[in-house]
């Protein structure tokens, strides 16, 4: 009889480990890990979903739900009879709706985590500035490449924390995560809830690993005996077991080599943190360790399993069993792989972002410039027509002043001519004698020459008045224009001395642009760097790909030849018993005529 298939289902916010928590079900429970955003650069290449989810891609855009949507459900009917854990698939009442149509869920689990617990464990990350690979101080501490030890002293803590993004985003997942929440609880979904402590990824595993191993081994399953006091887990046994014969210290399931850990990967660190790092290091070690014993059993049952000669169905079922389990060892660790060139391909994605936004706003604080210098301009130009028409109104009133100066000369040349006049009609008249020779006037010319005096009395000084008048004029009207002129003076120097300012601050932002452009164009060096060495690293997964498979094809030749060796040697035991029949029945059959002569013999006595 088969065994029944496990299809699980994990929730929980973004950045709250749920990759880390499916690797480490999927090693235990013997499940493919499936995750959306891997299926999504998968059909990127060559699907019509992967195309229309590439529009929206290069526009900028989040993908649609129903896009998604549509691309998960063609990828989960193809791997129907496969046990798998789903990861990041379903965020919305619609998804949930769609994968309840198309496979039986068996159980769904939901990581609960604060949002201090979730703000915490993002500020524990740790960012490598030139490979971008990103770390954490609780379980992923670094193990770098050989060919990047000399880079890993310069490790930094990167502030991926924004606090209102983080809330709020924090918030709407929740929502969802409710929602999602009570829908497999009404459609009658097995459900686990993982509180608090999965942030610390050790315990709290191990108990859902424990608590939940009837489902996939019923003949292994053992109860823990777990303590709990104020919101802590104890157990009192060990939950992986160890073999020193045949376990190396070594992370035999990665395929790279990494450095020695006696090593310096990151900072000194105080000793209050120190001990909870070097617990999940030995969780980790405890876990891969068990892994690789599981592995190694496997291919010694397979032995056994082939050297057999009794029970030939029942073995090989679980020979293939076995055999299913070991593959699938093999295919985490491609998996593994895989997932570090997703991580890298995610930061090329981020630092691309990051280099685009830093663009936008440098040619935003350039336009803000050119506005700020033609709105200068504009005032300057003002200015400057304001002081041409001061300078047009001085001009007018100098020639004004030099037309008066012209009036003033013609009435006096004018009354110089009469009173010439005047002397001449005198003279010849003889009314007026010469004041040399002391004569008086005739009486009847005595009021003609006052009159003639008063008159000129008056004119010189209507005259004076006059020019006295347009010269005070004058001082005033150009005093009122002096002060007006320095005023706009003034103010014109205040105004430039403040747009100076306002333009150094400027040019000081633009510098600092210009300068976090130069950093993006040196990231950009380091990620074609970091390029190549993905092309390294696909051509060594292609040449471990292309070794398992002919390390499978070998296990699987051996695997038939065993089983014809074993159907040989059945029907030769067959055979053998066969004759032992026969030689049997053949001996019966002689003691039967012995016993019936004998009864004769007795007979005739």
């Amino acid at each position: 009889m088969a065994s029944k298939l496990l299809h699980w289902v994990i929730l929980g916010p973004p950045s709250s480990g749920k990759g880390t928590v499916c690797e480490r079900i999927a090693q235990n429970f013997g499940l493919q890990h499936l995750s959306s955003s891997h299926f999504l650069r998968e059909n990127l290449k060559a699907s019509t979903v992967g195309d229309t989810a590439k529009q929206y891609l290069q526009k900028d855009l989040l993908v649609p739900d129903h896009v998604i949507t549509q691309l998960m459900v063609s990828e989960l009917e193809t791997r129907s009879t496969r046990n798998w854990l789903l990861d990041g698939f379903l965020r919305t009442l619609v998804q949930a709706e769609s994968l309840n149509r198309i496979c039986d869920v068996d159980l769904v689990i939901s990581l609960n985590i604060p949002f201090v617990t979730l703000k915490d464990h993002l500020s524990r990350r740790w960012i490598h500035p030139s490979s971008r690979r990103v770390y954490n101080v609780d379980f992923n501490t670094p193990q770098v490449l050989g060919l990047m030890t000399s880079l890993v002293n310069h490790l930094s803590n990167k502030k991926m924390i924004n606090l209102k993004q983080l809330l709020s985003s924090y918030g709407s997942t929740r929502m969802q995560q409710n929602q999602l929440w009570n829908y497999t609880r009404a459609e009658g979904f097995s459900t686990s809830s993982l509180g608090w402590r999965l942030t610390k990824y050790g315990l709290m595993f191990t108990h859902f690993s424990q608590t939940r191993s009837h489902l996939f081994n019923p003949k292994k399953h053992t109860e823990p005996t777990i303590g709990r006091t104020k919101k802590t887990w104890s157990f009192s046994q060990s939950c992986v077991r160890l073999s020193p014969a045949k376990m190396s210290t070594k992370k035999s399931t990665d395929v790279v080599e990494y450095v020695d850990k006696g090593s310096p990967f990151l900072p000194v660190i105080p000793n209050n943190q120190t001990c909870p790092l070097e617990d999940r290091l030995n969780n980790q070690e405890r876990t891969i360790a068990f892994l690789l014993e599981q592995a190694f059993r496997i291919k010694e049952d397979i032995c056994t399993c082939l050297q057999g000669a009794q029970g030939f169905r029942k073995e090989e079922s679980l020979a293939r069993k076995l055999l299913e389990s070991h593959i699938q060892t093999i295919t985490s660790i491609v998996k593994k792989l895989n997932q570090n060139i997703e991580i890298l391909e995610d930061q090329i994605r981020i630092r691309d972002q990051a280099a685009t936004g830093t663009n936008f706003a440098v040619q935003d604080l350039s336009i803000k410039q050119v506005q700020g210098v033609g709105d200068l301009r504009g005032r300057v130009a003002r200015c400057d027509s304001s002081i041409v028409k001061l300078s047009g109104d001085i001009q007018f009133i100098r020639h004004e002043y030099r037309q008066l100066e012209k009036s003033v000369q013609e009435l006096f040349s004018a009354l110089e001519t009469v009173s010439k006049n005047m002397d001449m009609k005198t003279l010849k008249s003889g009314f007026i004698p010469n004041s040399k020779g002391g004569g008086s006037v005739p009486p009847p010319a005595r009021p003609l020459y006052f009159q003639f005096n008063l008159l000129s009395t008056n004119v010189y000084e209507e005259v004076e008045n006059n020019q006295k008048w347009a010269e005070n004029q004058f001082i005033n009207y150009r005093k009122d224009h002096l002060c007006h002129m320095n005023e706009c003076l003034k103010d014109l120097q205040e105004k430039l001395e403040k747009y100076e300012m306002k333009m150094a601050e400027k040019m000081l932002q633009l510098s600092r642009t210009l300068e976090n452009y130069i950093n993006c164009q040196k990231q950009e060096a380091e990620a074609n760097k970091i390029k190549l060495l993905e092309k390294k690293l696909s051509n060594k997964m292609s040449q471990m790909e292309k070794r398992f498979w002919s390390e499978l094809e070998k296990m699987q030749s051996d695997y038939q030849s065993g089983f014809k060796s074993i159907h040989d040697s059945l029907s030769s035991l067959q055979q053998i018993q066969k004759t032992k029949m026969d030689l049997e029945k053949y001996k019966v059959q002689k003691d039967l005529k012995k016993l019936q002569r004998k009864i004769v013999e007795l007979q005739e006595v």
